[in-house]
């Protein structure tokens, strides 16, 4: 069953603070991690506007979300998003996996 939202997101290879760091600034991109339960974790980078909007918006954290990668498609519920101290930024989310 698709939800009603689903964001596209890229495969990070990068992974390290600095490397989040660099992506977060130049790219706009929030480091994220879907967890897939007994195989190992999928780090991945999500559009930050369009995930801060969507979080604005109506949208429920309990509700599910889509995130397409390439032409694959995982269902995932939010497990928890880290936030910046002082701006309005999102800075890591994880995801799990349904």
């Amino acid at each position: 069953m698709l939800s009603e939202i689903t964001l596209l997101a890229k495969i990070r290879n990068d992974i390290g603070t600095s490397k989040s760091k660099r992506l977060r600034t130049n790219k706009e991109q929030i480091p994220a991690v879907i967890y897939i339960k007994h195989k190992t974790s999928l780090p991945i980078s999500i559009d930050h506007n369009k995930f801060y909007c969507m979080l604005q918006g109506k949208h429920d954290y309990t509700k599910n979300i889509t995130i397409k990668i390439e032409e694959k498609l995982y269902i995932v519920m939010i497990n928890s998003i880290q936030y910046h101290q002082c701006k309005k930024k999102i800075l890591h989310v994880d995801f799990k996996i349904i």
